[in-house]
């Protein structure tokens, strides 16, 4: 079964909703290979610089969380396509420019939901096979007096070049496709590895660039069963930035709460935590607890919070 990541919509959008915006003035700024993963943008209004990693956060910080889902940290790479086919058979599709690295694929059915599979009352349709340069989609008769050829649309995204991509980006795509999966207690336990990683990526460069630690040291130092989560959004934030999460940023009592939870799904004890009662609801709520905990901390580390 391919994998899949739920876009859904016509190529012409991909390239507006796959913007960054600048975290000082909150302009929208282009999107491509020209600032993809770069360390230094300049915004052209307020003339402020930051990174792309900056201005990812600030795109997704303003999205309604329903159009996070059209968001690839991928690096923005999408084909889409339509074929016909004669139901019982197979096709290959081969995309137009293979992928550096696909992410996913996903067929659209007539109403234009995204879908694993097509099923009607006559045939069903699914993908197989995914690569780098296409998959297969195979076809079954649910009627056996079903006579024709069929219409059927495509979707693939994944990274065109091998530009590193931050952890966090990663984690958080999976974040948001575990929702659409219906997986809710994952998508707790991978909220949280989410900001885990964007705050280690922050002590990381803080340590690295003003205080010059070798990035080893300071890795190892980050990653050292010594400290604690809170150590670090406490402590050690007000050591380097002069603010701690845990003092200061008022997603603090709720972050706590999925954390909490988090602990008790990856350590399941008999009293604990019933993830079958787990809602989307609360997974959505989790999901928007961590984007704007990244936030606060994009802005501390920026001086926007002063």
């Amino acid at each position: 079964m391919l994998q899949m990541n739920p876009y859904g919509v016509p190529e012409g959008q991909f390239e507006a909703y796959n913007q960054i915006q600048c975290p000082f003035c909150h302009m929208t700024l282009g999107f491509g290979e020209d600032i993809v993963g770069k360390d230094m943008i300049e915004c052209s209004s307020c003339k402020k610089q930051f990174s792309y990693d900056d201005g990812f956060v600030e795109r997704i910080a303003n999205l309604p969380l329903g159009h996070l889902f059209v968001f690839s940290s991928r690096l923005g790479a999408f084909q889409i396509g339509k074929t016909s086919l004669n139901v019982g058979e197979f096709r290959d599709i081969i995309f137009s420019k293979p992928f550096y690295k696909v992410s996913g694929a996903f067929l659209v059915d007539s109403q234009g939901q995204v879908r694993e599979s097509i099923e009607t009352s006559d045939y069903s349709i699914t993908g197989i096979n995914l690569s780098n340069t296409g998959f297969r989609l195979i076809s079954s008769k649910s009627n056996p007096n079903f006579q024709g050829i069929v219409d059927c649309s495509w979707i693939a995204s994944g990274a065109a070049s091998n530009r590193k991509i931050p952890a966090w980006h990663i984690f958080f795509q999976n974040m948001i496709d575990l929702l659409v999966k219906a997986e809710y207690g994952t998508v707790i336990v991978m909220a949280m590895m989410t900001l885990d990683s964007y705050l280690d990526n922050i002590l990381l460069k803080n340590l690295t660039t003003q205080h010059k630690l070798p990035e080893e040291l300071a890795n190892r130092i980050i990653l050292s069963p010594k400290f604690g989560r809170n150590e670090f959004l406490g402590v050690w934030l007000k050591a380097l930035f002069g603010k701690s999460f845990t003092e200061n940023c008022e997603y603090n009592t709720e972050l706590k709460e999925f954390a909490t939870m988090r602990v008790a799904i990856v350590h399941p004890t008999q009293e604990g935590l019933d993830e079958t009662k787990l809602t989307f609801e609360t997974a959505q709520k989790c999901i928007d607890v961590t984007v704007k905990s990244i936030k606060w901390l994009c802005y501390l580390k920026l001086g926007i919070i002063s």
